[in-house]
C-alpha cells in the first residue's frame, strides 16, 4: 500500500483520534492504541540556525529551546568529563515551554497517560531549563560510562539570564538552532515489532512512517531527508526499547513498582547531523522515582546507533 493512501495521522489529536486512526481499514493496528503515548516533538520549522533569537530575547524566562549553542548561566564550570575532556552542550530546554504546550482543555481530551506538571513523577518540572552536556562518544551501554562523567543531565531551576559560551572545539560542529516544542503523539517503534509476522511488521513502519511524513512540512533542515526521525520529549525510543531493556536493568536498577521514563530523544541527522555517530540517537532515561525527587544527576544517556 503507498503511503499516500494511507489517512493523514491527527499529529495533534488527542488520545481517541489517534486511536481511531490506528483502528483505519488502511492502518489496521489496532493493538497498538493501548500504547499510545504523549510526546512533545522539538521541531525547528521554519526558524533560521544561529544564535541572533538568544542573544536578543534570552532573559532567564523566555520562551526559548535550542540545540548546540550556549549554556544558561549560571554556571560555575563548564562540564567535563573525569579525564578533562570538556562536554558538548547539546540542547537547552526551557521547562515552562515544554510544559505550556498542553492546556487543560487538551489534557482532558487526551485523557490518562500523559505527563502530568502537578504529579512530579510524571512530568518533568514546569519552570527553569533542562541542558544536556555529553561527551559525543561513550555509549552509556557500560555500568562505567557515568563514573567517567560522560554524561551532565542538568536542571537549572532559575536561569539568571545569561549564556556561557562552549569552550573551543567541545563540539563537533558549531550548531546552534533554536527549536519548538508541539504537542503530539508516539507509537511503538517498528525496531520493537520485528518479531512480529511480516505483514503486522509492515503495518506498523507505514504506521511510524506517515506520522513522520506529516511531519515533514514543519521539520525544515537544510536539506531533504525521507522520514527523518523526529527529536522528542518523553513517548516512544526511535530506536526501541526491546534490545535496551535488559541493559536499562542493569545501569538503573529498579526496586518495586518504580518504572523507566524516557525523557528526551534526540535525532542526529539533522541540526545535530555527526554528533552521535552515523544517524545515531542520544536518549536521556531516568527511574521515575529520580524523576519525581528531581535528581537528575541520576539520568543515564544512551547514544542509539543502527
Amino acid at each position: 500500500m503507498s503511503r499516500h493512501s494511507l489517512p493523514e495521522p491527527p499529529i495533534h489529536g488527542p488520545n481517541a483520534e489517534i486511536a481511531a486512526w490506528l483502528q483505519d481499514p488502511a492502518i489496521a493496528l489496532p493493538t497498538l492504541a493501548d500504547d499510545i503515548r504523549f510526546s512533545v516533538v522539538l521541531t525547528a520549522a521554519n526558524l533560521p540556525a544561529g544564535r541572533e533569537d538568544i542573544d536578543h530575547f534570552w532573559d532567564g524566562t523566555a520562551h526559548l529551546s535550542w540545540l548546540g549553542g550556549p549554556a544558561v548561566g549560571p554556571l560555575a564550570r563548564w562540564p567535563e568529563r573525569h579525564d578533562g575532556k570538556k562536554l558538548a552542550h547539546v540542547a537547552t530546554l526551557h521547562l515552562g515551554e515544554i510544559a505550556d504546550v498542553v492546556d487543560e482543555d487538551h489534557r482532558k481530551a487526551w485523557g490518562p497517560g500523559m505527563p502530568d506538571r502537578y504529579a512530579p513523577s510524571l512530568s518533568l518540572p514546569d519552570s527553569g531549563a533542562l541542558e544536556i552536556f555529553h561527551d559525543g562518544e561513550t555509549s552509556g551501554y557500560d555500568q562505567s560510562d557515568r563514573a567517567a562523567g560522560a554524561w551532565q543531565v542538568r536542571w537549572s531551576p532559575a536561569p539568571d539570564g545569561s549564556v556561557v559560551d562552549a569552550p573551543a572545539a567541545d563540539a563537533p560542529t558549531g550548531v546552534c538552532q533554536v527549536v519548538i516544542p508541539y504537542a503530539s503523539f508516539s507509537i511503538r517503534s517498528p525496531e520493537d515489532a520485528i518479531g512480529l509476522p511480516e505483514e503486522e511488521f509492515n503495518r506498523v513502519e507505514r504506521a511510524n512512517n506517515a506520522i513522520l511524513e506529516a511531519w515533514q512540512s514543519f521539520f525544515m533542515a537544510g536539506r531533504e531527508k525521507v522520514y527523518t526521525p523526529l527529536s522528542h520529549l518523553y513517548g516512544h525510543s526511535w530506536k526501541g526499547t526491546d534490545e535496551l531493556n535488559d541493559t536499562l536493568a542493569r545501569v538503573l536498577p529498579l526496586a518495586s513498582a518504580d518504572e523507566h521514563v524516557l525523557i528526551l530523544d534526540l535525532e542526529s541527522w539533522t541540526h545535530l547531523e555527526g554528533w552521535f555517530g552515523d544517524a545515531g540517537h542520544l536518549e536521556v532515561w531516568m527511574r521515575r522515582s529520580d524523576l519525581a525527587t528531581r535528581n537528575f544527576d541520576a539520568a543515564w544517556c544512551f547514544i542509539r546507533l543502527g
